[in-house]
């Protein structure tokens, strides 16, 4: 077990990157904040920013995580080794999960994790409690973040299984939006929730992971967070596809990313609710199809 950390680093000042270096700050830990707008950042260059940092939190889009974690070790010193840890749950071209983006990028300088779970930043932000799954690719690095008031923390060593949870919530975040633009109800949510979270322990076996990670705070706990919440980028998306907006917003994201992407390692057809949230979102199926697969 690592002892817990006090100096971390946070890349990344939108919602999400405040409201955890808030929640850090009041646990009493030192952190510096930077962005690559200098008005939201801390003033000093990234350099100075992980400079003796042990931890070092990437709270930027998926598609950011690569550069920004190609940027880090460079600027390390020979004694540095720090854990860098990434909130995003999106993958690049070919389903490469986040898992593999940050271990192509460490080059053996740092260790790697990803927090996943239930913290929607204005829930955080707004004095609430957090829940998270922190996956570390160095079990030395267990109980680094204990004892942070307001961040309820799981931990384990299956980055993979985590990455590709994370992922799968998203995706069936935008199923939630769907039902809820089409005006379902909360009993047909509830089916879909059911339906959904055996569709994520379905596709974690036949990618060779472990299927319970579908019912962790990375899996269930997450989708459930942001799959009734109006502030789920995600749910909003789905929703505005089954109101019929198809604008250049409505059709990115990393939920609808995810799931073009995953077709290219998976037979889509063999999970029903995931190939009709793929059909509605990419191929502008009519979202009422939706409701059959629900109901079947």
């Amino acid at each position: 077990m690592h002892e817990s950390v006090d100096r971390i680093a946070i890349i990344g000042a939108g919602a999400i990157g405040t409201a955890v270096g808030d929640l850090l700050k009041l646990a009493g830990k030192t952190v510096a904040l930077w962005d690559k707008d200098p008005a939201k950042s801390n003033g000093n260059s990234l350099a100075a920013t992980i400079a003796q940092a042990q931890v070092i939190i990437l709270a930027v889009p998926s598609w950011a995580n690569q550069p920004a974690a190609a940027a880090i070790p460079p600027l390390l010193s020979a004694q540095d080794h720090p854990l860098v840890i990434t909130l995003a749950k999106g993958v690049e071209p070919g389903f490469v999960t986040m898992d593999k983006v940050l271990a192509r990028a460490a080059k053996q300088k740092f260790d790697y994790g990803l927090l996943y779970g239930p913290m929607l930043a204005e829930e955080i932000a707004g004095g609430k409690q957090s829940y998270g799954l922190l996956a570390v690719s160095d079990l030395k690095w267990r109980g680094c973040l204990d004892g942070v008031k307001g961040l309820c923390l799981a931990y384990t060593h299956d980055v993979s299984s985590v990455a590709v949870a994370g992922t799968l919530k998203n995706i069936y975040a935008l199923g939630f939006g769907i039902c809820d633009g089409l005006n379902l109800g909360s009993n047909t949510k509830g089916a879909l929730a059911l339906k959904s979270v055996r569709e994520m322990r379905g596709v974690l076996t036949v990618m060779d992971l472990d299927p319970g990670l579908a019912e962790s705070y990375a899996g269930l706990a997450d989708l459930l967070a942001t799959g009734w919440s109006e502030t789920s980028f995600n749910y909003r998306i789905g929703k505005a596809l089954a109101e019929g907006l198809t604008s250049n917003e409505h059709t990115q994201g990393e939920g609808v990313n995810a799931v073009k992407e995953i077709t290219s390692v998976l037979e889509i057809s063999r999970f029903p609710v995931m190939d009709a949230i793929y059909q509605v979102a990419t191929h502008q199926q009519k979202p009422d199809f939706f409701t059959a697969v629900i109901d079947d």
